[in-house]
């Protein structure tokens, strides 16, 4: 039987990035002693496994260790220096962690990526959570026909919105969704360094760009596709290691897997 599809709310963006904070600041080396150091500062305990469940299963927190992985570090970095970019990065997270190569493991990140995928075909309008969930079933048992035993529900469609809603710019205010008109470039950019690595694709070669590519990108930083070229000809200015070639056709290079720090 493979993981659950179920995105459980009680992991929520406030408390993922206190506890994330504290594994940085502090490195407590007991769930006790993390726990004192929440309390101290505020934050509610009473969910923490839940917060450090996701952590783990996103490849942030090492599994049997209190410790935060080189990705985990690398999240606490920017927390600390752009939380706007810290949610997009999470959002990231949530919505690749699925492997088709896997199908059995981490479902709950093939339903956060389906219910996006549903509200960018929406464009813009009021969310009726139970509609949404109508949609992901109805793709979910198409795509996993022999599945016996479903759990998901609509408060699965909240978990994915409790991420949602805290993007910056706003893309889903508590009822209307609409697509960004801009999103971080990092976000695009890690949307390209995927498809190099899906592909096949080394470092330093050209990556022509089709339209479903563009769908593919605009889909996950959840914009509009039309924005997309202005997202990465800024890209292209920041960042050394990054390059766009249009003509014939539209190119990217990378030279290099993102270096997110680099600038902070």
């Amino acid at each position: 039987m493979g993981d659950s599809f179920h995105v459980r709310f009680q992991a929520k963006p406030d408390a993922i990035q206190a506890v994330l904070r504290a594994l940085f600041n502090h490195t407590p080396q007991t769930v006790n002693e993390l726990r004192r150091i929440l309390d101290a500062a505020g934050q509610k305990t009473t969910t923490l496994d839940e917060q450090l469940n996701r952590l783990r299963k996103l490849g942030l927190v090492h599994k049997h260790q209190l410790q935060l992985t080189e990705e985990g570090g690398v999240c606490a970095q920017i927390l600390l220096r752009q939380s706007a970019l810290f949610y997009d990065l999470l959002h990231f997270y949530h919505y690749t962690l699925w492997n088709p190569g896997q199908p059995d493991v981490n479902r709950f990140s093939w339903t956060y990526r389906a219910v996006c995928k549903h509200l960018w075909s929406l464009h813009s309008g009021t969310v009726n959570k139970r509609a949404l969930l109508e949609l992901v079933m109805e793709e979910l048992l198409t795509c996993f026909p022999d599945e016996s035993s479903i759990s998901i529900s609509v408060d699965s469609i909240q978990g994915v919105l409790e991420w949602i809603r805290v993007l910056q710019p706003p893309v889903y205010d508590g009822k209307v969704f609409e697509r960004r008109p801009f999103a971080a470039p990092e976000l695009a950019i890690l949307g390209i360094d995927r498809l190099y690595l899906r592909q096949g694709v080394a470092y330093g070669e050209l990556l022509a760009l089709d339209k479903e590519d563009f769908m593919e990108i605009a889909t996950l930083c959840l914009v509009d596709d039309g924005v997309l070229d202005r997202m990465l000809k800024e890209a292209e200015l920041r960042f050394p290691w990054f390059e766009v070639e249009t003509g014939w056709g539209y190119f990217v290079r990378l030279y290099q897997p993102p270096d997110l720090t680099g600038d902070l």
